[in-house]
């Protein structure tokens, strides 16, 4: 049985002033006299519970009403969970069906969105291993350079065609922030035959992309790079093939 919240002032007509015909439609939730035809209401509440009846599909009358709020349930043969539709063919339906379909699509946007940085990511983590490889820089490097690269991701500023020059600076900035700085000017001579370019020029582009990095970072560039005794001494080891006792 429908409950509607019906204002008392709307039940009387102001034309007849006869309380007698004013009638109810609680199936259109209406309130209309039926001396004078005037509509009195025609948005009046439902406050009772919504049923759904499935009586036209042949479901048998004593269990033919299911809860309106259960009908979100997934299916249990397919798994799928009704959504929420809108119908009507009035501008108010058609302009609310727009508006569904347009948060549908930025919804689903959003989601390739995501999903295509994360393969970003995860294409660019692997050149980084490749260039902290030639330094012989531990996965604590790496990680930071991850931490960087998702930063990057989600500032907005991640290239989408990053060259040699731009890992390595990454690698630099990172080894610096581990405190296992490794130069610029040592980075470009690792990495020269990698990335077929004289270690002067490369020196440059490594250095123009660590200073672009920074500002993306929030990172200050300093104007020399100190390197502490004990990592000169732990390279020096690893160069002359030395045990590190």
């Amino acid at each position: 049985m429908s409950e509607l919240s019906i204002d008392p002032r709307k039940t009387i007509c102001k034309t007849c002033r006869d309380p007698s015909k004013v009638r109810t439609d609680q199936t259109q939730g209406t309130i209309v006299c039926t001396g004078c035809g005037l509509v009195l209401e025609d948005h009046c509440l439902d406050e009772s519970r919504e049923w759904r009846s499935f009586a036209s599909d042949g479901v048998d009358a004593g269990s033919s009403r299911e809860r309106a709020d259960f009908m979100g349930a997934a299916d249990e043969m397919t798994g799928e969970v009704a959504g929420t539709t809108i119908g009507g063919s009035d501008a108010r339906s058609q302009k609310l069906q727009r508006v569904m379909r347009m948060a549908d699509a930025r919804g689903s946007q959003v989601q390739s969105e995501s999903v295509t940085m994360a393969k970003q990511v995860q294409s660019y983590t692997i050149k980084v291993r490749e260039v902290a490889g030639r330094l012989n820089l531990g996965e604590n490097v790496v990680r930071r350079c991850v931490a960087f690269l998702e930063e990057l991701s989600e500032k907005k500023k991640l290239q989408g065609r990053a060259q040699n020059p731009w890992f390595c600076a990454l690698v630099h900035l990172a080894s610096r922030e581990e405190r296992v700085t490794r130069t610029i000017s040592h980075l470009a001579e690792v990495n020269a035959a990698a990335c077929q370019k004289r270690e002067a020029d490369l020196e440059k582009l490594i250095e123009k992309r660590a200073k672009d990095l920074c500002a993306d970072l929030g990172l200050q560039l300093p104007s020399s790079t100190y390197v502490q005794d004990e990592e000169l001494m732990k390279r020096f080891v690893s160069r002359v093939g030395l045990a590190p006792q």
